[in-house]
């Protein structure tokens, strides 16, 4: 029951990401990116040490127009960079945004619950582009800058929340 359990959730997974990823762009189209200030913050706590040094995105949500997502991340520009937390003594703090459609990002000062996709990176800037590797990391093709994948509930208040990293390495 508990590998059934397991399995469902990485399948869970899985769609997140991918629709997700619908939301991101594609830095080829010449997609120009709007993104608003927010009031937005997610504190990542429990990450083991071996990440310390490492850069941290994350979402949330699974509508695949893009809108009703978050993204967190340290920083998201106008040409499709993002920049990830750097984490240090096993916690980070990132900025969360709404998606508000395909390619812009605004306030989030939600009261709600969401469950986080967290990816750990190995380079503290990725583009859109890179983001739509990510249906690549259970393969052979993994993106040389994909560390690891985890996962976070978060409770947000006024749009301020904390979760405990849970990799999906400590499922199994």
């Amino acid at each position: 029951m508990k590998n059934n359990i397991k399995f469902f959730g990485i399948i869970a997974l899985i769609a997140i990401i991918g629709f997700s990823m619908t939301a991101c762009g594609d830095d080829n189209s010449g997609d120009t990116y709007t993104i608003g200030n927010t009031n937005g913050k997610l504190t990542i706590n429990n990450i083991p040490s071996e990440y310390n040094g490492e850069w941290i995105i994350g979402f949330a949500g699974d509508d695949s127009t893009g809108a009703d997502g978050l993204f967190a991340a340290a920083d998201v520009n106008s040409s499709g960079v993002i920049t990830g937390g750097k984490i240090s003594n096993g916690t980070v703090t990132l900025k969360v945004w709404k998606q508000t459609g395909h390619t812009s990002m605004g306030n989030f000062n939600g009261n709600n619950s969401e469950e986080f996709t967290l990816i750990i990176i190995g380079k503290e800037t990725i583009t859109s582009s890179d983001m739509e590797k990510i249906g690549d990391i259970f393969g052979s093709n993994a993106p040389d800058w994909f560390v690891d994948l985890g996962f976070g509930e978060v409770t947000f208040s006024a749009g301020i929340g904390t979760a405990n990293l849970v990799l999906m390495s400590d499922l199994f």
